[in-house]
């Protein structure tokens, strides 16, 4: 099997080394140019055709087998294969990168294993667990910066007064199906929302109206009664007329 190439995208073109290079200076620039791509064709594929005629088809760009003759002689024959050619410095780079390539490689791998044995070693159980790094910890500590913060501790929560669409869920009806069987939910809950979208003042806003509602319907009387419920208190002739008013003024024209 033939042993796998390295080619990394790319090698260093030692700018000194070509311009202090009597070879160099011996070809012409047509020479200099195909040498460059006899170059970049041997770091791709590994090396170049030793026949003039065939590495002047590698080389390309109207190559000529005369300036292939003389590219050639910056080449040296590769080993076991007489009939190609490699650039010694050129192997010598290629090596160079190989070696550093694997080294990285490796040491990727084992910080890789190092990790993740650190991550698995607090369960035990061999399941990988969250990495905790120190921006974590940073946005911990601010939460907790958040959460005993005393102004924010001593802020009172607002009030608000009863949703527009004030809804039975089926929670409630569960609740209130335990709590007060023999209320007629449906029409204790109108009641509700009339009273309260009608009421004016710091006692129409509530912090909790599910809340607020449960209290309603523990202080309902049950089916039959034909009390009114004025939220656990009796009612009074003031309050009968304020209903009254409520209720003409919501009474459509």
């Amino acid at each position: 099997m033939a042993k796998e190439i390295f080619t990394a995208p790319w090698y260093p073109w030692y700018v000194r080394d070509v311009l202090t290079s009597e070879r160099v200076e011996l070809l012409s620039l047509a020479e200099e140019g195909g040498y460059r791509r006899a170059l970049d064709r041997a770091w791709m594929i590994g090396s170049i055709p030793a026949n003039p005629k065939d590495c002047a088809t590698v080389i390309g760009n109207g190559c000529t087998p005369k300036i292939a003759e003389k590219v050639l002689t910056m080449f040296v024959e590769m080993p076991g294969r007489p009939d190609r050619r490699i650039n010694e410095k050129l192997e010598k780079v290629r090596e160079e990168q190989r070696k550093k390539y694997k080294k990285r490689s490796k040491a990727g791998k084992e910080n890789a294993i190092k990790g993740w044995k650190q991550r698995t070693s607090a369960n035990g159980n061999g399941i990988p667990t969250a990495r905790h790094t120190d921006s974590d910890t940073e946005v911990d500590k601010k939460k907790e910066e958040v959460r005993v913060t005393p102004q924010a501790a001593s802020t009172p929560k607002r009030g608000s007064r009863i949703p527009d669409t004030f809804l039975l869920t089926s929670e409630m009806r569960e609740w209130a199906s335990i709590k007060k069987p023999d209320v007629d939910l449906t029409l204790e809950t109108e009641k509700f929302c009339n009273y309260w979208r009608s009421a004016t003042g710091r006692n129409a806003t509530k912090m909790d109206w599910i809340l607020t509602w449960k209290n309603w319907i523990l202080n309902a009387r049950t089916n039959g009664s034909n009390t009114n419920n004025t939220y656990g208190r009796k009612q009074t002739d003031p309050d009968r007329l304020a209903e009254s008013i409520a209720f003409y003024d919501n009474y459509p024209a």
